[in-house]
């Protein structure tokens, strides 16, 4: 599991770290950080690397990147948008270190052959499309098909909700490098798809607050150590789940959602169709089938999955599965349902049992 950390409570932890090393400091190692990754991309190609410097503190690591990049031979063309008298006195520091040692700053995309670009010009704060030269460098490294590495996040990807600001003028990364800890950004919407592969470099930091969410991404990750039977159990003791869907056209949602509920351990499961239901899955011969009208006979279910298919006409089964006293998972249809009956939404917000949504992004922006 990875724990994820959004914006603010990144800078909490960024205020925690300066506290006890100098500020400059992390920023060296993030830069270094960079280098060694870039390295590790290219593999002795020996083309130059393009290095884009933001006008914040990603601009720093970038130039400290570029730097140690050049202290190993790598030819290095680095191009900042940005004033240097606005710059943090951080970045400002690299900046000038870049330059002392033999660094030269461009202020536009030399027509090369790159190995690779690395994305220092905007990092999580973003909150606003990218316009200007910077969205200029953005397409020309996309129209290029220039593998890239960035830095904290893509630039032009909110590190809260992975929302792109412009996709078209958003960084899509191969691989992501960020710092202290993973931000929810890089792992939903636009996110996904822009960063890449993302690498967690803590930098050292060990004092980590409670965190935000917590990211399952492997069924290693999940305690299935409630699932595990010894062989003297009975199924009844392994709970009954009922999914609830399946609509004419759409038993085929129901009977996939069925199987995986049998496949995470339910002791016994049901599958209650809207539409007249199959004898039986042939895949999944354990799932016993139902007419959703069913539903109200199943007090003692365990949990209850409703959803999947279910037609937003079927608001009566939808009230039934909220006054249960079942562990209840909204899906598909059923948060439909949800967002037109504010009636419904308020009592099932107000259930006293566990409850899960399950929303894709259109689904959410409806509720």
């Amino acid at each position: 599991m990875q724990n994820l950390y959004d914006i603010r409570a990144v800078r909490a932890i960024e205020e925690s770290a300066f506290a006890k090393t100098d500020s400059f400091a992390w920023m060296r190692r993030a830069g270094i950080a960079v280098a060694d990754h870039a390295r590790q991309m290219i593999r002795g190609d020996q083309r130059p690397l393009l290095i884009l410097a933001g006008p914040g503190n990603n601009g720093g690591d970038a130039f400290i990147a570029a730097a140690e990049l050049q202290k190993t031979g790598a030819t290095v063309r680095t191009v900042f948008v940005g004033k240097e008298n606005k710059l943090s006195s951080d970045a400002k520091r690299a900046l000038d270190n870049f330059c002392n040692n033999g660094g030269k700053v461009l202020r536009d995309i030399p027509a090369e052959d790159y190995a690779l670009a690395i994305d220092g010009l905007f990092g999580i704060g973003l909150s606003r499309p990218i316009d200007g030269i910077a969205a200029e460098w953005i397409c020309k490294i996309r129209d290029r098909k220039i593998r890239t590495l960035s830095i904290d996040a893509p630039s032009g990807i909110n590190g809260d909700t992975g929302e792109s600001f412009a996709i078209e003028k958003t960084v899509f990364a191969e691989r992501t490098i960020t710092f202290f800890a993973a931000k929810p950004g890089l792992y939903t919407g636009s996110g996904i798809a822009a960063s890449g592969k993302v690498v967690v470099e803590n930098l050292g930091f060990s004092n980590f607050p409670a965190p935000n969410g917590t990211l399952i991404n492997s069924v290693a990750d999940l305690d299935l150590q409630k699932l595990r039977r010894t062989k003297n159990v009975h199924k009844g003791e392994f709970g009954t789940a009922i999914i609830v869907g399946g609509a004419a056209g759409m038993i085929g949602a129901l009977a996939l959602a069925s199987r995986a509920a049998v496949r995470t351990g339910a002791g016994k499961t049901f599958a209650l169709s809207a539409a007249a239901p199959p004898p039986f899955d042939f895949a999944c011969p354990e799932t016993m089938w139902r007419r959703m009208d069913d539903l109200p006979q199943f007090a003692d279910a365990k949990c209850i999955a409703i959803g999947p298919g279910l037609g937003e006409e079927n608001i009566a089964a939808m009230q039934c599965a909220i006054n249960s006293s079942a562990s209840l998972v909204a899906d598909a249809d059923a948060l439909n349902i949800l967002a037109k009956d504010k009636t419904l939404a308020a009592q099932f917000a107000a259930r006293k049992h566990s409850s899960v949504i399950t929303p894709h992004p259109g689904e959410a922006a409806r509720l």
